[in-house]
Order: structure tokens, then sequence, then C-alpha cells
């Protein structure tokens, strides 16, 4: 399941589900292309960005555990508009998807 969130400026938030299963591929394929910038053991989350600062990333990656059969990967844009670094990335994205994929099933 993918979700794609718009604002004035267009896609500003995309997410996409992938089963536990391909956990060891999924933190391969997170791992060669993205920086990983904090995570939250709290939460089950990891946070990568597309450059070595977040100052000049362009997106920000949010990889949570959704449940304990599936991962939740939430691709935030992060441009003038919604600047912020973990600012950005907060619970609220989060609770607008879980609605959607609720809604869903």
């Amino acid at each position: 399941m993918s979700i794609y969130l718009f604002d004035a400026n267009g896609l500003s938030v995309s997410s996409t589900i992938i089963t536990t299963s391909y956990s060891s591929l999924l933190g391969s394929f997170m791992a060669e292309r993205y920086y990983p910038f904090a995570y939250d053991s709290d939460e089950y989350s990891i946070y990568f960005i597309n450059a070595l600062s977040v100052s000049k990333a362009t997106t920000i990656i949010a990889l949570g555990l959704y449940s304990t059969s599936y991962w939740m990967a939430v691709y935030i844009r992060n441009d003038n508009y919604t600047k912020g670094g973990l600012n950005s990335v907060n619970s609220e994205i989060f609770k607008k998807i879980d609605k959607i994929v609720q809604q869903k099933k």
C-alpha cells in the first residue's frame, strides 16, 4: 500500500508499507542510499536524509515499525516550506497516514 499527501506546493509526503520479512533487504536498501541521522528507540523509528546534513537534504525518510508485521517508510519533502529537520517529522504525519491505512482495511 502506498499513500500520497499533497499541499499547495505539490507532493509533500509519500508512504509505503513493507512486510517485516524484508527487514534485512530494507535495511541494506536504506543504508546504501541514505544517511542515517537520528533514531527514536521509543517509537522504533530510524530517520534518514538524502544528504550529509539536514540543511542540505531535500528529503527526510522516516522508517518506523508500524506493527510486528510491517515497516512504514515515509518520505517527507524538506524544502523551504517544510525545513525544520526532525520537527517536520512528527507524529501528526504518522497519525494521518495511519488513519488512511485503517480506512483501507
